[in-house]
């Protein structure tokens, strides 16, 4: 049992051990509210359905850049899987897209955006948002889209969709990925070819082409809503509109798709750094 220390009325605290415990409190709470801010974060991530994006991005890259393979050497094809196994892992990106989050949190703002993503309306359209990680999602959507032909969606339905896509900022961050996981197969491929074509060359080529291409991906986009919210009426897309341009919303979904991206880019960093690495080291050069 702990005994109970009864101080004289008069006695004083050192200084130095008022100043200790004044730091400690300071240390505990500063952690606390880190910890508080990460946990935040992650069930952000988790509720938005992001973990799941990080997760196709991943794998989607590792296939892109395999169809480039059979050009390298079979030596170059192997260390290039295996960088970007590694610096494209489920893993990596969702810790660099946990610790970007985490820095950008708003307690205030991120409660209300959790309160709003656990209303069961939100969770049906995350759930269906989850469609495009599925291997078909492309095949299915284009079939889709072909069936459609002749009886378009209402100008109203399309006016809605493209309110939607507007708030998310959906061609935007793929646009963004593009020119991420873009520049990731770029610098593969000019790693295996001995760097004849400086990065910022690379970069600019890149993004010109994005830019060229940007009405395109911005049509394919909006095609990709309609399909994925196909089974929402109009009254549910017109609630999803409005939540999307209100104040919660438009912070949810810009720092949310940030992560995302900031993710993806430290990723690609990572993997140039590495991949000039162990070109600069193989034998022969």
């Amino acid at each position: 049992m702990s005994r109970i220390v009864h101080r004289p009325l008069g006695e004083r605290r050192s200084p130095r051990r008022l100043a200790l415990a004044a730091l400690l409190l300071a240390l505990t709470a500063g952690s606390a509210a880190a910890t508080d801010k990460a946990t935040l974060a992650a069930e952000l991530l988790r509720l938005t359905g992001i973990e799941g994006q990080l997760h196709l991005l991943g794998a989607g890259l590792e296939r892109t850049a395999g169809a480039h393979g059979p050009r390298l050497p079979p030596t170059q094809r192997t260390m290039i899987a295996r960088l970007l196994r590694e610096t494209f892992s489920s893993r990596t990106l969702n810790e660099a897209a946990l610790a970007y989050l985490t820095g950008q949190i708003d307690a205030e703002r991120a409660h209300s955006a959790i309160g709003w993503l656990k209303t069961p309306e939100m969770q049906e359209v995350v759930r269906l948002e989850q469609q495009v990680m599925a291997p078909d999602f492309e095949h299915n959507k284009q079939t889709w889209a072909l069936s459609m032909r002749g009886r378009e969606p209402s100008s109203e339905r399309v006016a809605l969709i493209k309110r939607i896509e507007a708030a998310g900022q959906s061609t935007n961050t793929i646009a963004n990925l593009a020119y991420v996981v873009g520049l990731a197969i770029a610098n593969a491929r000019n790693g295996a070819a001995g760097y004849p074509v400086p990065f910022e060359v690379v970069s600019e080529d890149l993004q010109r082409s994005i830019s060229r291409s940007y009405r395109d991906l911005e049509r394919e986009t909006l095609i990709s809503l309609h399909y994925t919210y196909r089974s929402l009426p109009d009254e549910a897309l017109a609630r999803l509109a409005a939540a999307l341009e209100s104040e919660t919303g438009r912070w949810t979904s810009r720092v949310t798709t940030e992560a995302l991206t900031a993710a993806a880019g430290t990723a690609a960093r990572v993997l140039t750094a590495r991949l000039q690495a162990e070109f600069e080291a193989a034998p022969g050069r």
